[in-house]
């Protein structure tokens, strides 16, 4: 790992304006910190905020192919108890949608990451915020990945929240390889920065191991590391 003693990227405090949706998604259970920082965000931009929750069918285990295990009536009847669950979190956030309708919810029923994907284009959402899920070795195991896998879907930026997060960063860390792709998300993480904030850039790499000494990797690596400065 390479250490650069560069100033760091401060935030600038202006701030475009823009009023394309936040889309926060939630399960059947949790997702408070997703809501809280995405309202932070909405709220702070002046943009709408839009709620979303996918009801996903149950694995089906039959062997006849052409037999329908849901009725429409059960669909319609785990929709409305998904959206009053959503409503029952944003009472206790006390964000209960206000006359203006903020924030919207939006429930419906199919795959998860899919679903709020379409859902982000239908609104042309500039973000799609999601939680990160539990993080002991265990839970990762039993979790889905919708946030991994809604990133892969997505059309706008993804921003995943930890349990324990905070609402807007005040410090955020961005891998790079130097590669535009890389420098497009360092970009992308700058609107979702508190005022203030600082974005670290970060490069790590390994080098060349190999069995018996060469001198020509070990030139390359040193050009490498020499160059890694000027890249950044």
């Amino acid at each position: 790992m390479t250490h650069t003693p560069y100033p760091l990227l401060e935030r600038p405090r202006a701030r475009p304006r823009t009023r394309a949706p936040l889309l926060v998604a939630v399960g059947p259970a949790g997702g408070t910190e997703a809501i809280r920082a995405a309202h932070a965000l909405a709220a702070r931009d002046a943009s709408p905020l839009v709620v979303c929750s996918v009801v996903e069918p149950p694995p089906i285990y039959a062997f006849e192919s052409n037999r329908a295990l849901l009725l429409p009536w059960i669909v319609e009847q785990q929709i409305s108890e998904r959206r009053e669950a959503v409503f029952d979190r944003l009472r206790e956030l006390r964000l209960v949608p206000s006359p203006r309708g903020e924030p919207a919810v939006e429930v419906r029923y199919g795959s998860a990451a899919d679903t709020i994907a379409a859902i982000a284009r239908d609104l042309r959402a500039s973000l799609i915020v999601v939680g990160a899920g539990p993080r002991a070795p265990r839970q990762r195991l039993l979790a889905t990945g919708t946030a991994l896998a809604v990133s892969r879907h997505a059309p706008a930026p993804v921003l995943a929240v930890a349990h324990d997060a905070r609402p807007v960063a005040h410090v955020a860390v961005a891998a790079t390889d130097f590669s535009p792709e890389s420098i497009r998300a360092a970009r992308a993480a700058l609107p979702l920065l508190a005022d203030g904030a600082v974005l670290y850039l970060v490069h790590a790499w390994t080098r060349t191991d190999t069995v018996f000494e060469n001198a020509r990797l070990t030139t390359l690596d040193d050009e490498y590391a020499s160059s890694i400065p000027e890249a950044f």
